[in-house]
């Protein structure tokens, strides 16, 4: 499944955890070729401005650090279905509640 503004861009591979209001999918970065991690927040929240601007606002603070330990956000966009998603760095090895276990 393609997904953004620039569907070419971002193809999921599989789900690496969701939660409450977001889906985090593995995905693969075509034009750069390189694997990130996907953030999709559920097409049900897509109308609800309170939580878009939540999420918009946690791509835009986290975007603005810079620090090893802080993934960085390379992208935010909105995909044909009217969600909204971030695209981040990816760090293999498994989801950091795997690595905490």
């Amino acid at each position: 499944r393609l997904v953004g503004a620039d569907e070419a861009h971002y193809r999921r591979s599989r789900l690496m955890g969701s939660g409450g209001m977001a889906e985090v999918y593995l995905a693969h970065d075509g034009v750069l070729d390189r694997d990130v991690t996907l953030k999709v927040l559920k097409i049900e929240y897509a109308d609800d401005e309170q939580v878009v601007e939540r999420f918009e606002r946690e791509a835009r603070n986290v975007a603005s650090l810079s620090h090893p330990n802080i993934v960085a956000i390379h992208y935010r966009g909105q995909t044909r279905d009217g969600s909204y998603f971030m695209v981040m760095e990816c760090f293999p090895g498994g989801t950091l509640k795997e690595r905490i276990q």
